[in-house]
C-alpha cells in the first residue's frame, strides 16, 4: 500500500529522528540491530516528524483496528528486545563487572536514574544541570536495556565501577591509545577518554614502556664553493 509513495511517519520518540531522520545516511553510532530495521526502512520514501503523544490523536487506531490478530509489531519489539540484551551481555563480557551489579549500581547513581526517566518519557527542551547535560548531548545514542543503560553498544559504567574498569583496562600498561580503543568498544561514561589519559599519565611503568621520539636525522650543511660563498 505505502511502496512507491511518500508518506509521513510521526513518533513520540525523539531518538528515532536521528536514526531514521537523517539526511546524511545511518549514524555511525547506530547499533547493528537498529542498523538492520534502519537499512528495511530505506526501501521506503517517508520523512519523520516528532509529535508529543498527547498530541495524537488516537495514538493506536491501527494496533486497535487488529486487536483480534497475531500482533506483529509485538513480535518485532521482542526480537529487538532480545537483540539488545544480547549487545549488553557481550560489552559486559568483557568487563571486570557483571550485567547484574551494573545493574544494581545503576539503580543507585542518581545521575544515571535522571537520564533513564528523562530517556523512557521525553527529554526536556534544556538542560541546565552539568552533570546531566553531558548525556542530553548525545541523547540520540542512549538506550536502556537489562537495566542498564547503553550508549551506542557500549555499557554506561555507573561512577562506582569506574575505578575497577579502569584498572581492568589498565592491565599490561597497554598505553593510551589501546586503552581507548578497548574502551571503545564495550564502556563508556562521559569523562572516561580524560580519566584514561590521567591514569597513564601518572603511571611509571606506562611511561618506560612508551615509545621514544623519532630522532631526527642530522643534515649536514652543503660545502662551499668558495670562501664567503
Amino acid at each position: 500500500m505505502i511502496d512507491g509513495r511518500r508518506f509521513t511517519l510521526l513518533t513520540d520518540r525523539k531518538p528515532l529522528l536521528a536514526i531514521f531522520g537523517s539526511k546524511s545516511g545511518i549514524p555511525v553510532y547506530t547499533a547493528s540491530h537498529l542498523q538492520r530495521w534502519t537499512t528495511m526502512a530505506l526501501a521506503y520514501n517517508f520523512t519523520v516528524q516528532y509529535r508529543r503523544t498527547s498530541s495524537f490523536g488516537q495514538a493506536d487506531t491501527l494496533s486497535r483496528l487488529i486487536a483480534s490478530q497475531t500482533k506483529d509489531e509485538e513480535i518485532a519489539i521482542a526480537m529487538v528486545e532480545a537483540e539488545v540484551q544480547q549487545v549488553v551481555r557481550e560489552s559486559i563480557r568483557a568487563l571486570p563487572v557483571t550485567a547484574r551489579l551494573t545493574a544494581e549500581e545503576t539503580a543507585k547513581d542518581w545521575i544515571l536514574q535522571r537520564v533513564i526517566k528523562s530517556l523512557r518519557s521525553n527529554w526536556p527542551r534544556q538542560c541546565c544541570n552539568p552533570e546531566i547535560r553531558k548525556f542530553f548531548d548525545r541523547k540520540s545514542s542512549l538506550s536502556f536495556a537489562d537495566d542498564c543503560l547503553m550508549y551506542g553498544e557500549r555499557v554506561v559504567i555507573p561512577s562506582t565501577l569506574q575505578r575497577r574498569v579502569l584498572r581492568q583496562l589498565h592491565e599490561g600498561h597497554p598505553g593510551v591509545s589501546r586503552m581507548k580503543a578497548i574502551a571503545r568498544s564495550h564502556a563508556y561514561w562521559p569523562k572516561i577518554d580524560s580519566d584514561i589519559e590521567n591514569l597513564v599519565r601518572s603511571c611509571k611503568r606506562c611511561a618506560e614502556a612508551a615509545k621514544s621520539p623519532i630522532k631526527t636525522e642530522l643534515c649536514p650543511w652543503p660545502k662551499a664553493a668558495r670562501p664567503w660563498a
